[in-house]
């Protein structure tokens, strides 16, 4: 009866490592197409503040002047810089909310 007992609870506990292993890799599928959705948003918004400021240069109705956030908002993001703004950010909350115990 042990045996049977004993097989069981080995059956049971390798059914929930596989299904926990199996959401692990949905989860990090989610990720990556959330980063996917997300680079490609940051394109698309950058292409179009790039194309208002072309407008806004070509239009004779419109003053010409340098709108720097522009500038910024349309130069490409540098993926290393985000992830280093990231883990600092990071690690101040860690630092700011220490577990308790």
């Amino acid at each position: 009866m042990e045996l049977v007992l004993t097989g069981a609870a080995l059956l049971i506990a390798i059914m929930i490592l596989a299904s926990q292993r199996r959401a692990d890799r949905f989860a990090n599928l989610r990720e990556q197409m959330s980063l996917e959705a997300t680079l490609l948003t940051e394109q698309k918004t950058r292409k179009i503040i790039e194309l208002l400021e072309e407008l806004r240069r070509d239009s004779p109705e419109i003053p010409d002047r340098e709108d720097l956030e522009a500038n910024q908002m349309s130069s490409k993001a540098d993926p290393h810089e985000v992830m280093a703004v990231i883990e600092e950010v990071t690690s101040e909350k860690v630092v700011a909310f220490p577990e308790e115990h």
